[in-house]
Parts: structure tokens; sequence; C-alpha cells
């Protein structure tokens, strides 16, 4: 069955703002909140961080604290004040009146350590928002940065092939963490004074309310989500093969070519951190499908201004784009992509319905 998917409702929270209208409105100024953390590096400067403000994020009593590690209560805290917003963002006719599954982007294993959150977060978040969870039909996707393409790819799937009518798919990440900040840093991946190949960590929430619009269920809206396209690169920043942009091109490519566009890509907004090997897989996959972009095309990277978001990067950067099409200042079609740490690469394009392509 082929669909289209409206995004009807959004929440987000970032180090640059509480809200979706307000991180995409600090994000389109350029406001940048980098400081410096607690931890220092191994070149006894602070480790660059951009995290959202404690005050910000909301009280939650946990009933157990010893068995949750300091870094899982700030996933949930910021996970609950994401999706309490687009939850509570929904216009009244479209309120949940049934369980509702969620489609979650979670950090995928880094330097060793165990996976920092895993099914049982759904649980905890469903006990802590008043949001039915459908926890059977829900699932996580702990594969970083690129998650929230798997999450949507499998939301999609749900809408395309059940009578329901409507999911959540979000993503959740945090990098404020010390011992995670000092491994990074002696990977030689953080950006600082005297290194510019590296990000900054970040941390952030966001969740997206998709419903499905068919052929005798008029648009909602003027823009939707084409199927995403997720592949697998295995020149990964922590693999020993060479990186030949295979992953990139291959999602890059396949979703361009699902879309069936009659206009090229005008924006293009990405999971660009600083690194250089995100560059250099962007770089291949352009040259290989230069033909199906503009000539002048935007391109935005806004984790200058957010840090890294990690696995909360695709529902961000979805939100980001919707707030701006909508608005106007970002042109449509639109291309999405990100790149995690390890396999997982993804792209999907947004597109205005009243539009040719």
């Amino acid at each position: 069955m082929s669909i289209n998917v409206n995004v009807i409702s959004q929440g987000m929270v970032t180090p640059i703002g509480i809200g979706a209208l307000a991180t995409a409105a600090a994000a389109r100024a350029g406001i940048n909140r980098y400081t410096n953390s607690p931890a220092e590096g191994v070149s006894g400067e602070p480790i660059k961080i951009a995290v959202v403000p404690d005050e910000c994020l909301p009280e939650i009593e946990f009933k157990d604290n010893s068995t949750q590690l300091a870094l899982y209560q700030r996933l949930i805290k910021l996970g609950v004040a994401a999706l309490t917003e687009a939850v509570g963002s929904l216009p009244p006719e479209k309120q949940l009146n049934e369980a509702i599954p969620v489609f979650l982007a979670l950090p995928e294993r880094r330097c060793g350590q165990p996976f920092p959150a895993l099914e049982p977060i759904l649980k905890d978040l469903n006990n802590a928002v008043e949001c039915n969870i459908d926890l059977l039909t829900s699932r996580v996707f702990p594969v970083g940065r690129a998650a929230g393409f798997r999450a949507l790819a499998e939301a999609y799937q749900l809408l395309a092939n059940t009578h329901l009518e409507r999911v959540i798919v979000g993503g959740i990440d945090s990098y404020f963490d010390l011992d995670l900040l000092k491994l990074l840093d002696a990977e030689k991946r953080m950006l600082g004074d005297n290194s510019v190949d590296g990000f900054v960590p970040g941390e952030g929430a966001a969740f997206l309310v998709l419903e499905k619009a068919t052929l005798d269920q008029p648009f909602q809206a003027n823009l939707s989500i084409q199927a995403p396209c997720v592949s697998e690169e295995s020149g990964h920043y922590y693999s020993d093969e060479p990186c030949l942009g295979n992953g990139l091109t291959s999602a890059i490519s396949g979703v361009i070519e699902s879309a069936q566009l009659s206009y090229p890509i005008q924006t293009v907004l990405c999971s660009v951190n600083g690194e250089s090997l995100q560059v250099k897989e962007w770089s291949i996959a352009l040259t290989r499908n230069t033909q199906a972009f503009t000539q002048g095309f935007k391109v935005e990277h806004p984790a200058e201004c957010y840090g890294d978001l990690g696995a909360a990067t695709v529902p961000t950067l979805l939100g980001l784009s919707f707030t701006g099409l909508s608005k106007g200042y970002l042109s449509s079609p639109l291309l999405v992509w990100s790149a995690s740490d390890n396999e997982c690469r993804g792209a999907v394009v947004i597109k205005n319905n009243q539009m040719a392509g």
C-alpha cells in the first residue's frame, strides 16, 4: 500500500530551545550554546559540551535511584519533556484516545560501555507521561545518530500495512556523562581549541506524531514524509575498512528514486557535526547524486548550534524541516540524512503535496 505520512504534532527539547518552535527559531538565528564541561581532556583544557539547563527539565521522582544510572535518569527527563509537548500540542479533534505505538531511537553502545537504554525506557516514559503507549507494538532502535530512520521506516511500514492511523516516532540521547566524555576525548574526537576535526557532544529529545493520508482521506497538511531509505556503511568510524561512502550514497539514491521527484532537491538538513568522516561521506554521496540537486541548494547542519544530539538527531532534523517548510524559510523538496558512528545510514525526502515534486 502506497501512503503519504503527515506530521500533525511535535515536541522537542535541545540545548538551544525548550520546545519545537523555540529550537527552530534559535537554530535559524544561529544561536550557539557550547560551553565547558566539568571534564578535562588529555590536553588539559575543558571538554566543550552543549546541555539542556537542569532547571528546564521536569522533576521526576525515581523509585530506586540505586539501580538507575544518572545518565539514564537524564534520558527519561529529556524524553518526558519532549513527548509531553508532542502529545499536548495535538489539536482537539486528533487527541489520542487509544494506545499508540512509539518507535524510539536510542544511543548505540559507545566506547565499550553498555547500552545507556533499551526497551524498559518505553515503560518508564509511559509511566511518566499522560500518553497511553502501546508497549506491545512499540520498539526501540539503539543504533545512534541515524537510528531515527530505522524508527521511521518501521513506523511507515506499520501505517502502510495496517488500519492504524497514527504512530509516534522519537529519539532521546545525551553525552552528559563525564566518563563518556573522557573516553571520546581519548579517541581524539572532541572539538577543542587545538582540534578542528571533532564534535561537541550535546543532548536532546524529539518526538513526532505521524498520521497517514490515503486517497480516501484528504491531506491534513501540504507537507508529507516519503518512505525513508536505510543502509549500512562498512567503512564506519570504528571499522578498519576504508570509508567509500557506499552506505550514505545508497540511502540518498534510494530515497530520491522512490520519491519520484519532478523538481530537484532544494534544501538539505544533515547530521554533519564537525568530524571529517561525515563530510567525506556526504561529498562522495553528493558527487554520485549531483543530478538530483538544484544548483546552489541550501545545506544546514544545526549541530553547530546545539551540538551532536546522537540518537535524537533525526527526529530533531525532521521537526526543524517541517517547521521551516511550513513557515516558508526552507524550500521543498527537502532531503534529511544522517550517519551513525557504526554502520547505520539513512535518508528521507519531505515534499510539498501541492507541487508536482
